[in-house]
């Protein structure tokens, strides 16, 4: 999949019904912006106008004009793929969730157990997955 994203200068999707496609994540990971219609999490992922564009389920004619702009912005496009590359690497690579689920586990076992929060949380060295 990535010589394929690689290839493209815009990520769209046209789906009338998704959940949150991973597609879109690794898109914005590639540096691409992402034109989209409003469905399912996709608009919780994409920051209008900064990281992708977002039109109407099933709006055609919406959709050709967001890529149609984008087509005669090439700095633009540029802008915006750099900045969805850098909201897919803060947001949702897999060092940030790995952190956020142990700061989550490190929560609950510490209201549970205050003694044992110390513990969790040096337990795993977050950069290389190894134990301390």
């Amino acid at each position: 999949m990535p010589d394929v994203l690689n290839a493209l200068d815009v990520f769209v999707m046209s789906s009338s019904t998704e959940g949150l496609p991973l597609v879109v994540l690794e898109a914005m990971a590639t540096g691409l912006p992402v034109v989209s219609t409003s469905v399912g999490g996709i608009p919780d992922v994409l920051d209008e106008g900064q990281t992708g564009f977002l039109v109407p389920s099933e709006d055609e004619a919406a959709l050709r004009e967001r890529i149609a702009a984008l087509h005669g912005d090439p700095t633009g496009t540029r802008t915006a793929g750099a900045k969805a590359r850098s909201v897919a690497v803060s947001r949702y690579s897999g060092e940030r969730m790995q952190r956020d689920y142990l700061e989550l586990y490190a929560r609950v076992l510490s209201s549970n157990r205050p003694d044992k929060y110390d513990t969790v949380r040096h337990s795993v060295d977050v950069r290389d997955r190894r134990s301390v």
